[in-house]
């Protein structure tokens, strides 16, 4: 935990004192120790033209899929997290597909997009 401020107070050094009438907000800032490794990986399938995410119950992180069919997330943190080829193709349902990632890169990832 890298702080705890409730308006102007520093919560990890003061006591927090609350009111009915307060409208102060508590802020709570953590630092995440994990290094960030990169993920990168290419979509086959009729289309390869669109975006890949991955998602995780805290964020989503999106990418355009290059003119090769390939994609790269230069800093994602360990965790498990869902990937999904987003394609223009009407047909594309978009099954998502687990993904754990670790303390390594990542460079072989296929995502596959319907026929």
């Amino acid at each position: 935990m890298k702080s705890v401020m409730y308006g102007s107070t520093d919560v990890l050094k003061n006591p927090m004192k609350i009111a009915m009438t307060d409208t102060l907000e508590l802020q709570i800032v953590l630092v995440n120790s994990a290094t960030p490794v990169k993920v990168s990986g290419r979509v086959e399938g009729a289309n390869t033209k669109g975006r890949v995410t991955i998602t995780s119950p805290s964020f989503t992180l999106s990418v355009d899929v290059r003119p090769d069919g390939t994609f790269e997330f230069p800093k994602v943190y360990p965790g498990s997290y869902r990937v999904l080829a987003e394609t223009d193709a009407p047909e594309n349902q978009g099954i998502p597909i687990p993904l754990l990632v670790g303390d390594r890169e990542i460079t072989d990832l296929v995502v596959t997009v319907p026929k």
